[in-house]
């Protein structure tokens, strides 16, 4: 049993930690390789959860620790803003080819929850640039995972984790998820009517089309029960999206980079989303990357806007090189082990 902690010396306040209960059972670890980690009493412990799902290859990767190491000798830090770098631009040419649809511009963030936070602000300054100024209301699911920042957090369907933090930001409308297990409508599989999918039209019925935005989804639910949507309610969402030309926003911070048994989740259902959020095994746990990517369409709106086009988004750490280079070489490394056909 590991040795009590005194509140008075240990200085960290751990995320999601009820801290007392930790005092009393701290788990420190000192050495990670492989799928191995070690703790304070030289314990060994089997890594399954893979971090907080972003190790996706292992610790300690000696070809990851090179690529990172060679990028800090060559130029440790270089900001985004009104400039660029070598390895961003060469990461970013490199995530573009396994990109699902059509989506091909790479805007890059330092975690998940912020790739959410700028799809959220994305959404809203494309129908502002276009003089939509009303089509604020974004549709999330309950039980989706979106992420800890206002705005994540907002999208995300967690009544108990939102409580403490109210009020929260306005313009999410929660439906039920398509959750065949416990259906929420009562459907068995084959008596299925996809109820799930039609209330997304009841609601931009309801609410209005020039009040609603974007539907914003984890392809497969992960922290909600790890849900995996029948394929019926993909092809009636795709009708109604099309239909009523409201935005896909793919969250695919946790099911991408091949761990479904495709490169992306949504490309199990062939879909085709206007942005995507990308966190997690993005770098394979070794420095903070996340990014958004964006089709098309919705950065030419931008880029046709002129200076009101300017995206006014981003943060320091924002496409650091270390994390680029980080996210190149397990991009590199997830290709040559083809980890989509053994997921």
């Amino acid at each position: 049993m590991n040795k009590k902690l005194d509140e008075k010396i240990y200085h960290i306040w751990h995320p999601f930690t009820n801290m007392n209960v930790f005092y009393e059972e701290p788990l420190i670890f000192t050495e990670g390789h492989g799928s191995l980690l070690k703790d304070v009493n030289n314990k060994t412990y089997i890594n399954a959860l893979s971090g907080l799902w972003n190790t996706a290859f292992g610790l300690g990767d000696q070809e990851v620790i090179d690529a990172i190491t060679a990028q800090l000798k060559n130029i440790s830090y270089a900001s985004l803003f009104r400039m660029g770098h070598a390895i961003a631009q060469r990461y970013a040419e490199k995530l573009f080819q396994v990109l699902p649809g059509n989506l091909s511009k790479v805007f890059f963030t330092s975690n998940g929850s912020e790739a959410v936070e700028t799809m959220i602000k994305a959404t809203r300054q494309f129908y502002k640039l276009q003089g939509k100024h009303g089509k604020m209301n974004i549709i999330c699911l309950r039980r989706a995972y979106h992420g800890v920042s206002y705005g994540a957090l907002s999208a995300s369907g967690f009544t108990e984790d939102q409580e403490m933090y109210a009020q929260l930001l306005p313009g999410f409308i929660h439906i039920e998820p398509p959750y065949c297990y416990r259906c929420p409508y009562h459907r068995k599989v084959d008596d299925c009517q996809t109820e799930c999918a039609r209330e997304i039209e009841n609601v931009i019925q309801k609410v209005g089309i020039d009040k609603i935005a974007a539907f914003m989804m984890e392809p497969i639910l992960g922290f909600g029960g790890f849900i995996v949507p029948p394929d019926k309610f993909h092809e009636e969402l795709i009708k109604i999206l099309r239909k009523y030309d409201i935005l896909l926003l793919m969250d695919e911070v946790t099911t991408g980079f091949g761990r479904t048994g495709k490169f992306f989740a949504c490309e199990h259902w062939g879909l085709s989303p206007d942005m995507m959020a990308l966190g997690k095994a993005i770098s394979g746990g070794y420095i903070p990357l996340g990014a958004t990517v964006f089709s098309e369409e919705i950065y030419h709106t931008f880029l046709r806007a002129g200076v009101t086009g300017r995206f006014a988004h981003g943060s320091t750490y924002s496409g650091n090189p270390a994390a680029c280079a980080a996210g190149e070489k397990m991009l590199e490394i997830y290709q040559r082990a083809d980890v989509s056909a053994k997921a």
